[in-house]
């Protein structure tokens, strides 16, 4: 062949290895670092106000019925919050629902984040606690209060069977 021919082809050849190869190696829009979304603060002890401002976030009307300590309805269900600052608690009871304990030993034993038991009077009770002195932000603390109303409602259907 040809010297200047096979000249020719290796310079075509490597110019278009070049060219495959900055066309390969060059990164896509996918692998470019992405915007980070603002860190959230974190809260360990949470304020009447904060509390407040917490529970109006989900649109519900609740009333203080001592200090720190609110009832409010969600749907059909009446729920009791503490904050305790450092500690948020949810409670919710059923005054005309009855339960063998025996049943609510079942809730417990398949279920997480909320625990069931027989209050003072004999009626099906679901509390939830949530820690707050190592710090959450507060979309976990929203994510806590969406986590109970969905059990309770679960709560309700089982002991109503």
């Amino acid at each position: 062949m040809n010297r200047r021919l096979v000249r020719l082809v290796c310079c075509l050849a490597f110019g278009v290895a070049i060219l495959a190869g900055d066309f390969i190696l060059r990164p896509s829009a996918a692998d470019e670092p992405q915007p980070v979304a603002a860190p959230q603060p974190v809260i360990s002890s949470l304020t009447p106000a904060g509390a407040e401002r917490v529970l109006s976030t989900f649109g519900l009307e609740f009333k203080e019925v001592e200090k720190g300590m609110y009832v409010f309805r969600h749907e059909d269900l009446k729920l009791l919050f503490h904050n305790g600052h450092e500690t948020l608690h949810l409670y919710s009871n059923f005054p005309s629902a009855k339960a063998e304990l025996t049943k609510i030993n079942d809730w417990n034993r398949t279920k997480r984040f909320a625990k069931a038991f027989l209050n003072e009077h004999n009626q099906p009770t679901l509390t939830a606690d949530l820690e707050l002195t190592g710090g959450v932000t507060e979309q976990n603390l929203m994510e806590w209060l969406k986590t109970y109303v969905a059990y309770l409602k679960q709560f309700k259907e089982f002991i109503e069977k």
